[in-house]
C-alpha cells in the first residue's frame, strides 16, 4: 500500500469513507454498507473505467476517475452533505498514481 503525506495507507484512506462525519467542513463521501462492500464497490468502479476506456483526469503524479455506477453507491455526509440532507450518490471518485493500478483513495461522489 502506498503511503500519502498524511501517512495513511489506502486502506485507511477508503476505511474514512464508510461512516459519516457530520461535523467536517465541505462535503464528504460516504458508502454504504461497511469496508468490505467499499472496496467491492471500487474494485467494479476501477474494471467499468477500463472497460469503457475512460480517460484518466492527470494532474501531475496524481491521476483520477469519476466512474457513473447506474446505482446508489452512499450519500453525501460532512457539514455539506448534513445541510442537504444527505442525498444519494452514484459516483465513484478514484485518485490513483498516475500511470500505475496503485489507489491513493476512493469515495463516492
Amino acid at each position: 500500500a502506498v503511503n500519502d503525506v498524511e501517512g495513511w495507507n489506502r486502506v485507511e484512506h477508503v476505511r474514512r469513507h464508510t461512516r459519516d462525519m457530520p461535523g467536517r467542513d465541505g462535503p464528504h463521501g460516504v458508502f454504504e454498507g461497511g469496508k468490505d462492500v467499499a472496496f467491492a464497490v471500487i474494485d467494479e468502479a476501477w474494471e467499468i473505467a477500463e472497460k469503457m476506456k475512460l480517460r484518466p483526469k492527470v494532474e501531475g503524479d496524481r491521476s483520477s476517475y469519476l466512474v457513473r455506477m447506474k446505482r446508489r453507491v452512499g450519500y453525501l455526509g460532512g457539514k455539506t452533505g448534513k445541510e442537504r440532507r444527505n442525498p444519494a450518490l452514484d459516483r465513484v471518485f478514484i485518485v490513483f498514481e498516475t500511470d500505475t493500478k496503485n489507489i491513493v483513495t476512493a469515495f463516492p461522489r
